[in-house]
């Protein structure tokens, strides 16, 4: 169930995105305030908590389906980007 759930929260995610026609690369560079050049759950954690959306079930969710290789926990601008085109 948590599977469906972090896919239906990624497509909601993608329509937004289009909606409102912001850059997902300047979304990634907002996250990555440490301009390491990859995103962490502890990034995603201080963006989302910013605005009160930090659910830590979500957030793990989305690094797992974000992380191409499944094994660093990292999320490069590339794995990022290609998750959120639609």
């Amino acid at each position: 169930m948590t599977q469906l759930k972090a896919e239906v929260k990624m497509e909601e995610l993608k329509m937004l995105i289009q909606r409102s026609g912001i850059d997902v690369r300047n979304v990634f560079d907002s996250i990555d305030v440490s301009q390491r050049g990859y995103l962490t759950y502890v990034d995603l954690i201080k963006y989302f908590d910013k605005y009160g959306n930090a659910n830590t079930e979500d957030l793990e969710g989305l690094v797992r389906r974000f992380n191409k290789d499944k094994l660093n926990g990292r999320i490069s601008m590339p794995d990022f980007v290609d998750n959120l085109r639609l």
